[in-house]
């Protein structure tokens, strides 16, 4: 009888127990004494209470990206900075339309242009019978356009004066000469061999 006490106080003791050990090592022991025996194991894991505040992740920011500058290409244009003059050829600038510039270069025959255009001016706008006179410092030469203006004018006298070899000298081409059978083969009448036709001469002071 004593024993059966015993046994029931010790069942009661590991009831009691019982909890306490399932809440220490956090598992629930279930279908105790079953036929297949089984446990299974529960983790206490305490759910978030909802009184906690959620750390807020940072959201990574895209960098801008640059806007794309165009490669410009350069392209050069010709613009007169200086018009040409009997003495002077013109001074050419070349600009691009950004602005840049890249130096600046000479007309070559420029001023030998405005030379002749000025004595081709001067002949047809001469008077009736009158006389022409050119100077030049730098010159030594016509070319076919001023024998042609002869032409049209047969009445015009034209005086040339002009220097070489720092000597001045001066020849005249008479009214009414044939003046295109003064051009050499390319075109061009030069001034010493004008003075070897007409007889030119030297300027003294």
């Amino acid at each position: 009888m004593k024993r059966n006490i015993k046994t029931a106080a010790l069942i009661a003791a590991v009831f009691l127990a019982l909890p306490a050990f399932e809440n220490q090592n956090g598992i629930n022991i279930v279908n105790a004494g079953s036929d297949n025996n089984t446990r299974e194991y529960s983790p206490q894991t305490p759910l978030p209470s909802d009184n906690k505040s959620e750390v807020p992740v940072s959201k990574s920011e895209t960098a801008p990206v640059p806007e794309t500058i165009p490669i410009h290409s350069h392209n050069f244009q010709y613009m007169t900075i200086q018009e040409a003059s009997e003495t002077q050829d013109a001074v050419i600038l070349l600009r691009c339309s950004c602005g840049i510039t890249n130096g600046t270069i000479t007309e070559p025959g420029s001023a030998l242009n405005i030379f002749i255009e000025d004595i081709i001016r001067d002949i047809a706008n001469a008077p009736e019978n009158g006389t022409v006179t050119a100077e030049t410092k730098i010159w030594i030469c016509y070319n076919k356009a001023v024998m042609d203006a002869l032409l049209q004018r047969p009445d015009v006298t034209l005086v040339t004066n002009y220097r070489y070899n720092n000597v001045d000298y001066t020849v005249t081409i008479p009214a009414g000469y044939e003046a295109d059978t003064l051009l050499d083969e390319n075109g061009y009448c030069g001034f010493r061999y004008l003075d070897k036709v007409f007889g030119g001469s030297e300027v003294t002071a």
